[in-house]
């Protein structure tokens, strides 16, 4: 895959083949036409240097009801349960870096316990997505 927009794409198409959840994020301000004929200023309403891809990897465990068991306090009990992982994807072709903005946007999802990963290849990808 050689432009950002395919690479894009087939990770999104990807985690939703595996049963999770992607989006892609479009973060764009614009121009558009009022009734007068102006030009008028839309700012983006999203988060400065969010992401390409926001996704959630999802993990199903055994729960096991024991008395020592946290489960068991919270009222869980046996059987299987799934639980939901952050996951945000750059996607970056070439030498490109990430902005201020997107260091920024990183490091508050790491703090918040999710994942940021910044992607180049395909395989790339895979190999980082395998890991978490």
């Amino acid at each position: 895959m050689t432009t950002a927009n395919s690479l894009t794409g087939a990770i999104v198409d990807y985690i939703r083949m595996q049963h999770c959840h992607a989006e892609r994020v479009n973060n764009y301000s614009r121009t558009v036409k009022d009734k007068y004929g102006n030009d008028r200023y839309i700012p983006s309403a999203g988060f400065k240097g969010t992401a390409d891809i926001h996704a959630c990897k999802i993990f199903q465990v055994i729960l096991t009801a024991r008395k020592t068991d946290i489960s068991t306090a919270f009222g869980i009990g046996e059987g299987w349960k799934k639980y939901g992982l952050f996951v945000a994807i750059e996607v970056k072709i070439g030498r490109d870096k990430l902005s201020e903005a997107q260091e920024y946007y990183r490091e508050c999802v790491q703090k918040a316990g999710g994942v940021y990963m910044v992607v180049h290849t395909w395989d790339e990808f895979i190999e980082k997505w395998n890991e978490i």
